[in-house]
């Protein structure tokens, strides 16, 4: 949940400087800008990631820390500034021998960001095995980057819809990644379960599915919500959908008694709603 309200605040930061048409101001609502801002955005970081020497003693060092201490903080300081031919042989082994979950998934991120092809047998045979959903998941999104993108579509579509919540690498491929027929299906399912209806209203609200999304924020804020969270994602939600009931509902809550809540509210009110009046 904290991610998704983070993502969400983000977007908002980011997105507020696309260009959008004059009286239609809407930072939260899907666009095809967002896709290309996303890659090249992740194009710069890679560029920039091998520009960089390959630092051996720091690998070594790190490394060393990880199989000395089993600190996961290690394993991504190699992911972050080691450019080094040897990751790859490093990654895949941990694939094969790591007992740790995490440390298996970071390894499967590494060879996905360093665009090891050589690893896609071993990813193949890795998600066959009995692992966890979310560690498929992982597999999936290292084979799109690998240009697997159809096996990569049929793995996340068996383990995202097999998982009880809405995962953050699920959210990464069908929000920003797929065709947004897939996306909406996607949070569409999710929509019809209590505990994560909220938040896939929220995707939907900025995929324009704003006849589903709506009902559901409204129906949350009618309660008198206390759960600072939900709130404001549904807030960030009704900014998607931008219009006018929408941005009422909105000033209602600025005039909260949660003053958390009532703070939140006004400033989206006079950031989202007003500027769209300037």
């Amino acid at each position: 949940m904290k991610k998704t309200i983070l993502s969400l605040i983000m977007l908002g930061t980011i997105l507020t400087n696309v260009a959008q048409t004059e009286n239609d101001y809407n930072p939260f609502r899907y666009n095809e800008e967002w896709k290309t801002k996303r890659e090249q955005a992740y194009a710069e970081v890679r560029q920039e990631f091998l520009a960089k020497e390959c630092d051996t003693l720091l690998l070594h060092r790190l490394i060393e820390n990880y199989n000395t201490t089993q600190d996961i903080t290690n394993l991504r300081g190699i992911n972050g500034n080691c450019n080094c031919s040897e990751v790859n042989d490093y990654a895949m082994d941990l694939i094969n021998t790591s007992s740790d979950e995490e440390a298996r998934k970071i390894a499967i991120g590494m060879l996905g960001f360093r665009r090891h092809f050589d690893a896609i047998p071993l990813l193949f045979n890795h998600v066959k095995k009995e692992i966890p959903l979310d560690e498929k998941v992982a597999i999936a999104a290292t084979l799109d980057i690998l240009d697997r993108k159809a096996e990569a579509l049929d793995i996340f579509n068996c383990n995202c819809y097999a998982m009880d919540y809405i995962d953050y690498t699920c959210v990464n491929y069908y929000f920003y990644l797929s065709d947004r027929s897939i996306a909406i299906e996607y949070f569409d399912y999710f929509l019809n379960k209590s505990h994560t209806q909220i938040e896939a209203a929220s995707y939907l609200a900025k995929l324009g599915v704003c006849d589903k999304a709506f009902p559901v924020f409204a129906e949350f804020l009618k309660n008198n919500p206390v759960y600072q969270n939900e709130t404001e994602i549904t807030l960030l939600g009704l900014a998607a959908i931008g219009t006018e009931e929408a941005f009422e509902l909105i000033n209602i809550q600025a005039q909260s008694k949660n003053e958390t809540i009532a703070k939140r509210a006004q400033e989206i009110y006079k950031n989202y709603y007003l500027k769209r009046r300037e």
